[in-house]
């Protein structure tokens, strides 16, 4: 693959991502806003989940496809696409009247993402040079964490001024400046030369079965507790398996005959990247559900203001972007270390926020919240930029749109995952136990548990190395 020598790479990528931070801002925007629609629209707590779960999964499935579909027609034209189908179903999710309209919306607007994402850190790939990719990475770690920070704040900023009595449909709206920006940067700096895989085909059959694989696993997850776990829903989830089965085999048929599959041969036998992949996945699982839940649990429990919320909250994303900024110089031979200390302190803060929860009915207690959750951040900020590094310097860059897809698709499918099973074990508490203390305790428990179990992975995959070099020796 060539391209063009690009004096303005980094104008490219300020305006790149900002296109990625207007997909992270949503996630994290809606979290603060979901008491304000839940109201407005007369939608139970225990559906407002799918305002962010429909998104998700719409970008997760989409993700491995428009990734290879961009390598395959071009990362510019699949960009510009994605960007304007986004900011149209923006405005549409702002029109919504009900929650069936909202979901339709977000449902477009996930899959625009999903469009235009994958391109985002395939074309950062491409432009820069090898020695400057660290510090690329680092930068797109540091505006990812931005996003986060500002999601919970400028929503809560939104909803407390009510500009135009607007309410939460400003949270959508504010996106459509902001992509606009994004186009005309990119198009106005950006000039690049692409060497396609406009030889291979789209590969429907895979994409079919990964969709379908992705559906039969969140729904259940969503939905079983509050519908009673029915018997089709339990035939959903054991057919999730046989979806992943056919998935499997369905690109080993395409690899014995030679054919273009969702996921190359190249990448899913590569057992650095998979390796990576999981990891990313138990990291992803365990956060998104909790600040879901702790929205409804101050807002709704505790009656703090939206504002209030957001400001409780975003010490995390702040601890996330300055692991990132501190760590960025770091030489790629740390990122191990980096994603072990990652966990060991992502566990030890969301334990501590378990057991400090009945602590935090007023608002002077609130410290014993917001420093574990900084300290949780340092611990998310140190691992998931190591995670991206480390993926994307072991791919080939004919291959980097569907990694970069297929690790954005499987973090976001975690992210799902993650929000049903940490919304199932809040409202399943405090339908046993009008105990909304004790319901956010057993959240930060198990998703300290997860943490715990990486941990102890991690550090066994790094004991039996050094064991195996001392044979050697």
């Amino acid at each position: 693959m060539t391209t063009h020598p690009i004096d303005s790479r980094w104008q490219v990528l300020l305006f790149l991502l900002i296109a990625n931070f207007l997909n992270l801002l949503d996630i994290t925007i809606v979290h603060v806003a979901t008491p304000s629609i839940a109201k407005d629209l007369a939608i139970p707590y225990e559906q407002t989940q799918w305002i962010s779960i429909v998104y998700l999964i719409a970008f997760a499935a989409g993700l491995l496809p428009f990734g290879k579909l961009g390598d395959m027609k071009g990362r510019k034209k699949l960009f510009n696409l994605g960007l304007i189908s986004f900011l149209i179903a923006s405005m549409m999710c702002a029109l919504a009247v009900n929650l069936e309209s909202l979901l339709i919306a977000r449902f477009i607007q996930g899959i625009s993402a999903a469009v235009m994402l994958p391109q985002v850190l395939a074309i950062a790939n491409l432009i820069f040079p090898q020695a400057e990719k660290n510090r690329m990475f680092s930068i797109v770690g540091i505006i990812s964490s931005l996003a986060s920070i500002l999601g919970p704040l400028l929503g809560g900023i939104l909803l407390t001024i009510d500009l135009f009595s607007l309410d939460w449909r400003s949270i959508f709206i504010i996106n459509i400046p902001l992509g606009l920006i994004a186009f005309w940067g990119v198009n106005r700096h950006l000039n690049l030369t692409e060497t396609l895989l406009d030889n291979e085909v789209i590969d429907w059959v895979g994409i079919g079965l990964y969709t379908s694989a992705c559906i039969c696993i969140i729904l259940p997850l969503v939905e079983g507790y509050q519908a009673a776990w029915p018997a089709w829903l339990i035939s959903l989830l054991l057919a999730s398996l046989l979806f992943i089965t056919l998935f499997i085999y369905w690109l080993r048929q395409c690899e014995k005959k030679n054919r273009s599959s969702l996921f190359p041969a190249r990448l899913y036998l590569n057992k650095r990247f998979i390796r990576n992949l999981t990891i990313l996945m138990l990291f992803s699982s365990a956060v998104p559900g909790l600040f879901y839940v702790l929205a409804i649990f101050l807002q709704s429990h505790l009656t703090y203001s939206p504002f209030e919320a957001g400001f409780i909250t975003f010490p995390f994303p702040l601890g996330v972007m300055l692991a990132s900024m501190y760590l960025k110089k770091l030489n790629s031979k740390w990122n191990d270390l980096r994603i072990s200390m990652g966990a060991l302190l992502l566990c030890l803060a969301l334990f501590s926020i378990g057991l400090l929860s009945s602590r935090l009915y007023q608002l002077g207690n609130m410290a014993y919240i917001m420093i574990p959750l900084f300290v949780a951040g340092l611990g998310m900020g140190s691992a998931i930029i190591a995670l991206f590094q480390q993926s994307m310097m072991i791919v080939e860059s004919t291959d980097s749109g569907t990694a970069s897809g297929a690790m954005q698709s499987l973090q976001h499918i975690a992210m799902a995952i993650g929000i049903g099973i940490v919304g199932q074990i809040f409202f399943i508490n405090l339908n046993i136990t009008p105990n909304a203390v004790l319901a956010l305790k057993y959240c930060m428990f198990y998703a300290s548990f997860i943490f715990f179990v990486l941990l102890l992975y991690l550090l066994g995959k790094k004991l039996f190395a050094l064991e195996q070099q001392n044979l050697s020796a």
